[in-house]
This record gives structure tokens, sequence and C-alpha cells, in this order.
């Protein structure tokens, strides 16, 4: 391992060499944890099987940055998947936010108004995921093509909508997807405009679902039109624009699960929570995480929009080269499933990182000697544990 710039003194780690590092709270590593878990679940995602583990060719090894606020790797190889993979998803969706956000900002500067506007319909425990999210997007499309839709807009003075679709799981009710938009208009809609607004949208929309074939909404949850908040209230950690952008991430309602919570019980041994996020991984697999209007962004006064993977290359201004780790080093990390505690030592400092893997040497070391292999044959099982792909 290479350090790079001033180290200071290590850090008490007391008498177990083999522990090394105690990760503090924030640095827990869920996301690692259920990346490992959506890995063993999808197989057949060669994507994912390498995300965040394999290397980067001609990097030179995986490099550990600090910022100031966390710590991350560069040198890996990364999946882009907003749907199966935490780790990517996390990064992608807080990016797709900060962006919105300023969106957002910019048409109420200008006096525009916004709203937020969902939309589902009736579904059964017994519905098949693949099957909804059909019927689904023919409602959407026979909706939105269809001219009393576009004359409501018209009438409204709505120019554009950013789109996010999000499903959960309940045990009554089955899978429940439904879109959120944030719509924006030429002027602001008062009250007992945006109700006026749900009740003629209501009226369209069901028509919609009937043409499609798919169950009927009821008014109310059918279709749900929320005000916008003053532009104080968007810059809010989970604000207006993240509840779009992290849609698939947030915490479900009382009785129904997202799709990050059925992974979780699937990573605790629940056989149904795996079978369902394996339906979900298969059903919104090449699915878009956000759809923008036809020219809505130049409206927003955002620039062109960028592919998920230019977003996971984006790094922060402000940042520190902690240290570089080479392929067995981390081959070593993988092993031992250490990278969160390696993001946590590097949060502290660069000495941290190498006391750390002094302690997983020193644990590589005795399971040699344990078993009786060569430590050649340790690094070569490290190889086909987690990086060769």
């Amino acid at each position: 391992m290479r350090l790079v710039g001033s180290v200071s003194a290590s850090a008490s780690l007391g008498e177990d060499r083999g522990i090394c590092f105690r990760p503090t709270p924030k640095a827990t590593g869920k996301k690692w944890q259920l990346q490992e878990a959506a890995q063993r679940l999808l197989p057949d995602k060669r994507g994912l099987q390498r995300c965040s583990r394999g290397l980067t060719w001609g990097d030179g090894g995986v490099k550990v940055w600090k910022g100031k606020t966390d710590a991350w790797f560069t040198g890996l190889m990364q999946c882009g998947s907003v749907w199966i993979c935490p780790v990517c998803a996390a990064k992608i969706a807080r990016q797709r936010a900060d962006e919105l956000q300023r969106g957002i900002d910019y048409a109420l500067a200008t006096g525009s108004g916004c709203m937020m506007v969902t939309l589902t319909f009736s579904h059964g425990r017994c519905d098949i995921l693949d099957d909804t999210m059909s019927g689904f997007s023919r409602a959407l499309h026979k909706l939105k093509s269809g001219r009393p839709y576009r004359a409501l807009m018209d009438e409204y003075g709505i120019y554009g909508e950013v789109r996010a679709m999000e499903v959960t799981h309940g045990q009554a009710n089955g899978w429940h997807p439904h879109t959120h938009a944030i719509t924006f208009s030429r002027t602001k809609l008062s009250a007992p405009g945006r109700f006026r607004f749900e009740c003629r949208l209501f009226v369209l929309w069901r028509e919609a679902c009937r043409k499609a074939g798919i169950g009927l909404p009821e008014f109310g949850p059918g279709v749900h039109v929320r005000p916008a908040k003053d532009a104080a209230d968007y810059v809010a950690k989970w604000g207006f624009a993240t509840e779009v952008t992290h849609s698939h991430i947030k915490a479900a309602k009382p009785g129904g699960l997202t799709p990050w919570q059925l992974l979780a019980a699937a990573a605790d041994g629940d056989k149904r929570a795996a079978w369902l996020f394996r339906e979900f991984a298969g059903s919104f697999h090449g699915k878009r995480q956000l759809y923008y209007s036809p020219g809505l962004r130049q409206r927003l006064g955002l620039f062109d929009e960028i592919t998920d993977q230019e977003l996971l290359s984006l790094e922060p201004d402000e940042k520190t080269l902690v240290c570089a780790l080479d392929k067995d080093e981390w081959l070593m990390v993988l092993k031992f499933k250490m990278r969160a505690s390696v993001l946590a030592a590097a949060s502290d400092c660069a000495e941290s990182v190498r006391a750390l893997l002094d302690g997983l040497r020193t644990r590589a070391r005795a399971e040699v000697g344990s078993d009786g292999r060569t430590e050649r044959g340790l690094w070569l099982a490290a190889r086909n544990y987690g990086w060769a792909a």
C-alpha cells in the first residue's frame, strides 16, 4: 500500500490485531452488505458481479479518497444499475436529486408553479409484476397520448414533468406500482385549482386504465395531487425533489416493503423476499429511473442529461488521496469483506488503513497456518472469491 501525504499518529487498535479497526456507526457497511446479497441472488448479472470488486484496466490498483463527509474507492468497475445495485443507486440518485433540485429552484425563481402528481391503480396479491408493469405502461401511454389529456395540460398551463416509477410490495395487495411526477406550470395553482385539476385528471386516468385492461383506480388513492413547498424547503435532505429520485430507496409506507427492504430481508434468510427481489430485478432491468419531458431540461436551466455511468465518474472538487492498494491488498480486502472498514479507516487517516491491512495480513497468515495452504494459494482463493469474473 502506498501512503499519500502527511500521516498522523496511528489510532489505538487495542490487542485484537485480527479485528484491527472497528467501524463507526456511520460506516456499518449496510450498502456493501446489500450489494453482496444482490450478487448472491442474481448470479447472471455479470455487471453486478463485478461492481465495486473488479479492477479497471490500466489504473494501477485501487485508490482510496476522502472528501469533506465521506470516503470512496476509484479504479473499480461500476455496474451503474439504479434498481439492483445499492452502491451505484445511492450515488446516482443523489446526483439526480441535486440536479432536479436546481431545476425546481430555477422554475420557482422565474415564477413557475410545481405540483407533485401520483398515479396508481387497483391491483391484487396474485398479480405478476411483469404483467402489472406492462398494463401500467399501456395505461400511461393511453393517458398522455390522448387529446383530452393534452387539452387539460394546456388549460392549466403545465409545460412539462419529471416522472419516476416506484414499486413496493404489500402482504395484502401484492405489488404496488405507481408514478411520482413533478409537474411545472406557467403559474402557481391555488388549492381549489389543484383540486379541480385532480378531479379532472382522475376521470381521464380511470378511463385510460379501463382501456388498458388493468384495475380501475379509486378516487383519492388513484390520483393524488400535492402542492409544492416554498424554495427554502427544497434544500432539505429528504425534500420534494429527493422523494422522486430516491423513490425506490426510501422507506415504504406501513404494510409495504421497498425493493431494498426486500433485499435486506433476503440477506437475513427470508426466501420469499429473495424470490420477490428476483422478480423485481427481472421486471425493472433496463428501465430509466427518471423521465424528463422533451425540452423541459432547457426550460429549467439544466445542461444536457448525462448517463448514469458518467454520473458515477463525477467526484467532489475537494478531495484528498489517502492511499493506493495493489491488487493483492484489494483481494485481501474482498476476502475478509472489509470494504466498509477500509473507507471508515480512510476517513481517519492513511495510517489507519495501513494498520487495518496489517491486521488482515495477520489473519491471512493464521488461516494459512491452520489449514496448511500456501500463501499463494490463499491469494488464489481470494481471487476466485471476489475479483476474477
